[in-house]
């Protein structure tokens, strides 16, 4: 730790310490950069990690994962758009539900594709 006494009172400049937390002297109008000590990095070994990853566990995890996210944007845009198209035609606005069914026309054979794609290969991967 640092002494509490200042460099005017013991005529010495301080000598910084590991523990500081400023990584900055300045010497004669420089600043010069000071080591910080962070410790000792012990057993670092990266070929356990290697060993330890399952590349089948993760690809099967991964394609169970597209596949219900891509399930679950479908089911998503179409309960939106049944629900946007139910408000247009509650509050009369008739001009707006053509041009959204254009826009729905145009998502649902895309997003049905690709959760339909990813689902056929989650259940057939293994054959």
């Amino acid at each position: 730790m640092m002494s509490h006494q200042s460099e005017a009172t013991t005529g010495e400049p301080e000598e910084a310490q590991p523990s500081d937390n400023v990584p900055l002297e300045i010497e004669g109008g420089e600043i010069v950069l000071r080591e910080i000590d962070a410790g000792e990095v012990v057993d670092l070994d990266p070929e356990p990690s290697l060993r330890s990853f399952n590349r089948e566990k993760h690809y099967a995890e991964t394609t169970r994962t597209l596949a219900f996210w891509l399930i679950g944007v479908l089911v998503t845009s179409v309960l939106i758009h049944y629900s946007v198209v139910t408000a247009l035609d509650l509050t009369g606005h008739s001009g707006a539900i053509e041009r959204l069914e254009q826009l729905f026309n145009l998502w649902l054979p895309i997003i049905s594709g690709l959760a339909s794609a990813a689902t056929t290969y989650y259940f057939t991967k293994d054959k």
